[in-house]
């Protein structure tokens, strides 16, 4: 990734498509990105290969992610879903998938369910 001269570096550290209903991924992830499945909160712990806790300094690890909702003959199979990062933890970051009211998507809306995730970081 190019930068400005006098920059700091910026590096992506994972990313992929994740499945977070308990499937394994159905292609392959950069830095072997992963996810548990979907909790009864809407709750999913990601991590990848080599994860630490980011230390505090200057510069922040950013997490973005969508999620993927696959159309069927022109119509959405779930609702439309909201992605949050919630915190970094030992063993990876936790993240929370509501619908647009708040509530974790049910079984039957959540399955299959995908993110598209990317980890950055700034040194």
């Amino acid at each position: 990734m190019a930068r400005p001269r006098g920059r700091t570096r910026y590096f992506i550290v994972a990313g992929g498509r994740v499945a977070i209903d308990g499937r394994a991924n159905a292609v392959p992830t950069f830095s072997n990105l992963k996810a548990s499945a979907i909790d009864a909160d809407g709750r999913v712990l990601m991590t990848w290969d080599g994860y630490l806790p980011p230390a505090e300094g200057p510069f922040p690890t950013i997490i973005k992610a969508l999620p993927i909702i696959p159309a069927v003959a022109g119509d959405f199979k779930t609702a439309p879903l909201i992605v949050n990062f919630v915190a970094f933890q030992r063993g990876g970051f936790l993240m929370r998938v509501t619908d647009i009211n708040g509530k974790p998507p049910t079984r039957s809306d959540a399955f299959p369910l995908e993110l598209m995730v990317e980890v950055s970081q700034y040194i």
